[in-house]
């Protein structure tokens, strides 16, 4: 379900529909963190979510909170973002 919500996040950005972009990817952040509690109790060091998935939420979070003209907001998830592709990058290289 997080995957849709990132995805339909992506659809509106493209549409300029900036609000529902970032109702959006909060929504999947926030059904990432329930289940990710829920895995974590039973399997250690589970995630459901890869980081590839992580940096394309924050990604298009960040975006859509600086078209709004919230740059303090848009700029630290976009760091967040850049966290989450640095291993990514190192490890595609190996």
């Amino acid at each position: 379900m997080f995957r849709c919500l990132s995805n339909r996040a992506a659809c509106w950005l493209k549409l300029g529909l900036l609000h529902s972009a970032v109702t959006d990817t909060t929504t999947a952040l926030q059904i990432i963190d329930a289940h990710e509690n829920d895995i974590s109790s039973t399997v250690p060091h589970a995630s459901v979510a890869t980081a590839a998935t992580h940096a394309r939420i924050y990604a298009r979070r960040g975006a859509a909170y600086t078209a709004l003209g919230e740059f303090t907001n848009g700029t630290m998830l976009l760091w967040i973002f850049a966290d989450f592709v640095q291993p990514i990058v190192i490890w595609r290289k190996q």
